[in-house]
C-alpha cells in the first residue's frame, strides 16, 4: 500500500542485479516523472553519453504494468524550441501517450540558454514552428494545458532581447565540444548562421 514517485532522465531501470520494474510491480502506484526535453540526435548530444532510444525502450518495458504512471516534463530554451514539438508529436501520435501526461516549463538558468538569447529572425522561425504545433495540439484531446504552455513561450521569447548572450553560450559550448570531439552546427544544421549573429 505504498505508492513511489520517480524525477528521472528515465535511462536505466536496472541496478547492479536488481531490475526495478521487477520491484515496482509490488507497489500501489509508482509514478515516474521521466525528464525529457529533445528527440534523437540532438537529445544525444545535450545529454551526452545518454542514447535517446533506449528513453523509448524503457518506457515499453513499463507501459502495460498497471500502476504505473508515467508522465514526461521537458525543460524549454532555445536549444530545443525546434526540437521540442516534433518530440511531443511523435509521443502522441506515435507512441500513444496521452497528451495530459506531456508537460513542459520554461528555462530560466542557465541564462545564456533562454528564449530570448534567439535573434529576432530566428524568434519568427521558432514562432512559426509553435504555431504550427498548435495546430496539431488542437487536433487532439487533454491538449489545453500544452497550446497555453506554447503561447506563453512565445510571449517569453518576444519579452527581450538576450542575444548578446550568444558569445557566452558558444564560449562555454565549444569548449565541451572540444572535449567532446563534437560540433554544435552538425547536431543543429537549423542553428547553422547563429554564429553570425555573436557580439563581440
Amino acid at each position: 500500500n505504498i505508492e513511489l514517485s520517480y524525477n528521472t532522465n528515465f535511462s536505466v531501470l536496472e541496478y547492479k542485479s536488481y531490475n526495478l520494474v521487477d520491484y515496482w510491480k509490488h507497489f500501489k502506484e509508482v509514478k515516474i516523472g521521466a525528464s525529457i526535453d529533445l528527440i534523437g540526435e540532438q537529445s544525444n548530444y545535450v545529454r551526452h553519453g545518454m542514447e535517446y532510444d533506449v528513453l523509448e525502450q524503457n518506457y515499453f518495458k513499463i507501459k502495460d504494468i498497471k500502476g504505473i504512471d508515467f508522465r514526461i516534463t521537458s525543460i524549454l530554451h532555445f536549444l530545443n524550441v525546434f526540437n521540442l514539438p516534433q518530440l511531443q508529436q511523435h509521443w502522441i501520435e506515435n507512441i500513444g501517450l496521452n497528451a495530459s501526461k506531456l508537460s513542459f516549463n520554461i528555462l530560466i538558468q542557465p541564462e545564456e540558454q533562454q528564449l530570448s538569447v534567439l535573434p529576432y529572425e530566428y524568434k519568427n522561425i521558432a514562432r512559426e514552428t509553435i504555431e504550427k504545433h498548435i495546430e496539431f495540439l488542437e487536433e487532439y484531446s487533454n491538449t489545453e494545458h500544452l497550446i497555453d504552455s506554447w503561447h506563453k513561450a512565445i510571449t517569453v521569447m518576444y519579452s527581450q532581447n538576450d542575444s548578446y548572450l550568444l558569445a557566452k553560450f558558444f564560449k562555454l559550448n565549444d569548449d565541451k565540444d572540444n572535449i567532446r570531439h563534437q560540433k554544435f552546427e552538425i547536431y543543429f544544421p537549423e542553428y547553422g548562421e547563429l554564429r553570425n549573429y555573436v557580439i563581440h
